[in-house]
């Protein structure tokens, strides 16, 4: 059986190697989802979920360079306090999301402040860059993409239906 091409719904427990829990999807309650085989997930889920049955529980380790990639100094900037909102009184540990030069929105976390030289330094390092990873998945659904696409349109259609039906519904009550 092969679930490639195929859009896949995962229950997912996150770990750092060595236990520090770091996510899940049934704290969500909105699992994975993702076309199995269409470079959507870590390269290692991808593979596992291919050939995995409804039901079916799998413990997967990805290394650090598979997963946030390695942690880098290269990462690291300091720029012109005024080149950001709030200066040198951003709180050491924030993190915030802006826009890098190519209009792509990138997390960066406040490491240090320095209000002499006005400056800011940042880490662009993802969170997790650095560390291995382990993750519990549970295959949940597996449905054809075509499939998929008509229900999400359905879905959709079925909200603006039940907005209009407020509104007109609405409109009465004030006549």
């Amino acid at each position: 059986m092969s679930n490639k091409g195929m859009i896949v719904r995962v229950d997912y427990t996150g770990y750092v190697q060595g236990g520090e829990r770091f996510g899940s999807s049934k704290d969500t309650g909105k699992p994975m989802e993702f076309q199995c085989s269409a470079n959507q997930a870590f390269p290692a889920i991808d593979e596992a979920v291919e050939t995995m049955a409804i039901g079916e529980q799998r413990t997967i380790a990805i290394s650090a360079a598979e997963a946030f990639g390695e942690y880098s100094e290269a990462n690291i900037v300091t720029i012109p306090s005024s080149s950001i909102g709030g200066g040198t009184s951003l709180p050491i540990g924030e993190v915030f999301q802006m826009l890098d030069g190519n209009s792509k929105t990138v997390s960066a976390k406040v490491i240090a402040v320095d209000k002499e030289a006005k400056t800011v330094t940042l880490d662009y390092n993802h969170p997790l860059a650095g560390k291995d990873l382990v993750y519990e998945i549970e295959l949940l659904e597996v449905v054809d993409p075509a499939e998929a696409a008509a229900q999400r349109n359905a879905n959709q259609a079925g909200l603006q239906g039940a907005a209009l039906a407020a509104a007109l519904s609405a409109a009465a009550r004030m006549r």
